[in-house]
């Protein structure tokens, strides 16, 4: 049997062939050709408008899949707002400044976008928790950085105008404010953990930071801070890598189910702290006395006022707006004092009122 074939017998089959090819195009018979024609028309607007029977296209960034649903987003948000709450309080008792924290956003992004983000120079400290392997990232605005060294070395607590390179002196000196702000990240993550944040490194510039691959996917929480008046970016970047062995205990279920865990000494100790550096008004007051309007507006150099106390009867000595102590004036150099005589108590008090 002869194999070749004719030159009229393959016009004739590439005639086939081609008649074949455009009724398929016309009829939509291929279904992936039909997929992909919805694809390019607009994706997820597109899909809309397919006819019945058609396949529907729906957008999928294969570059940044989701692995943070809305319940971890919404527990992490939960967790940095107590954070927020707890390094403001350090602030005002430990740097004596006056801050408001509050969390901006939570949201879901790749660690080469996140990284392309921050600023040159920017203050970026790596830190892990214990037991979980991996690190974390703490970014904060220079500036603010700047501004606690200064309130630390005695300043007023004042801010450059742009950001600028620390010396290797005022990076000892912020690794202390961190070692307060990784105490509170403690506390704030303790419904869910036990974990032992510790510093790893400080860097200024963020393309020298690499703690996951950029295409890696990172929970990423942004915080609006403002210390004396000087507003500033604070974030926290938390690798899906390093926090995926808690991705169960992110729900919001866990968080308000979980008790909450007795004092230890250790907390006890770290409250003590924080509570004996707080300053309190402490006012000897002599007396009081009531007068008219009349008397009151006659009143002039020399005037003398009549109290209700005798000069036998000790001094009221009252914190806040309590009477707590009894004392006696005196002398000491060219300075008054008074001496407390007594205590008085809750008794005493309650008669009073």
């Amino acid at each position: 049997m002869d194999e070749n074939l004719t030159d009229s017998e393959m016009q004739a089959l590439l005639s086939d062939l081609g008649e074949e090819k455009a009724a398929g195009s016309d009829g939509n018979e291929n279904p992936e050709a039909a997929v992909q024609d919805v694809a390019a028309e607009g994706g997820e607007a597109a899909a809309e408008d397919v006819a019945p029977g058609e396949r529907r296209v729906k957008k999928y960034d294969f570059g940044n899949p989701s692995k943070f649903a809305k319940e971890h987003i919404n527990t992490l948000r939960m967790i940095h707002e107590t954070y927020a709450r707890f390094f403001q309080t350090t602030m005002a008792t430990y740097l004596r400044v006056n801050a408001e924290i509050h969390v901006k956003r939570v949201r879901q992004i790749n660690y080469g976008e996140y990284i392309k983000e921050l600023p040159n120079p920017a203050a970026i400290f790596s830190f892990s928790m214990e037991p979980l392997t991996g690190s974390i990232l703490m970014y904060t605005s220079s500036k603010l950085i700047v501004l606690l060294i200064d309130r630390i070395l005695g300043g007023p607590g004042q801010a450059p105008e742009e950001g600028k390179e620390l010396t290797e002196i005022e990076q000892t000196v912020v690794e202390k404010i961190i070692s307060r702000a990784l105490d509170n990240y403690q506390e704030a993550w303790e419904k869910i953990g036990d974990f032992r944040p510790k510093f790893e490194s400080f860097e200024t510039n963020p393309g020298f930071v690499q703690v996951v691959a950029p295409n890696e996917s990172c929970g990423v929480v942004d915080f609006d801070i403002t210390v004396n008046e000087v507003p500033g970016e604070m974030s926290f970047c938390l690798p899906y890598p390093v926090i995926e062995p808690l991705m169960e205990k992110l729900s919001t279920s866990e968080w308000y189910t979980v008790g909450k865990k007795a004092s230890t000494e250790e907390t006890v100790a770290q409250m003590s702290e924080v509570v004996n550096d707080m300053r309190v008004a402490i006012k000897a007051m002599v007396g009081s006395s009531t007068v008219t309007i009349k008397d009151f507006m006659a009143m002039e150099k020399d005037t003398v006022i009549r109290l209700d106390s005798k000069t036998e009867k000790p001094l009221s000595l009252v914190v806040g707006s309590t009477q707590k102590f009894n004392a006696r004036p005196g002398l000491m150099g060219q300075r008054k004092v008074v001496k407390i005589v007594d205590v008085v108590g809750l008794e005493d008090q309650q008669n009073k009122k």
